[in-house]
């Protein structure tokens, strides 16, 4: 799912104008969110999920780790501390939503579904 988002969105044919390490931010937030929706089940004003017991921040913090692994090793360029920057900088800023809209304006709402986690898990691996 991954090098599926880097060959659609990564291009240069992406329809919005933004630095790469920002769509790989924007990606690793909506990814991460949809994943913590399905573990957490307590939620902030905004509606973004939040644990409310520790084995469910144990749980999400595994998975965004994960997403930042496969990130890093997919799209090698951008150097790991900038994409960690950039990350820090969306999550203190937007809320999901406006992340989604950011994200809808580059393209395939698709690469939202779910995390590489959770596919994994599910799939018995």
């Amino acid at each position: 799912m991954i090098d599926d988002f880097a060959q659609q969105f990564l291009s240069p044919h992406a329809t919005m104008e933004m630095p790469i390490e920002d769509r790989l931010a924007l990606f690793y937030h909506l990814t991460c969110e949809r994943f913590d929706r399905t573990v957490c089940h307590g939620r902030d004003a905004f509606g973004d999920a939040v644990p409310t017991e520790g084995w469910q921040r144990t749980v999400i913090n595994a998975n965004a780790e994960e997403v930042l692994r496969q990130l890093v090793r997919a799209i090698p360029e951008v150097p790991e501390g900038k994409l960690r920057y950039a990350i820090r900088r969306y999550g203190d800023r937007y809320s999901t939503a406006q992340m989604e809209a950011m994200m809808a304006q580059i393209g395939d709402s698709r690469f939202m579904a779910e995390s590489p986690v959770a596919s994994r898990n599910e799939s018995g691996r």
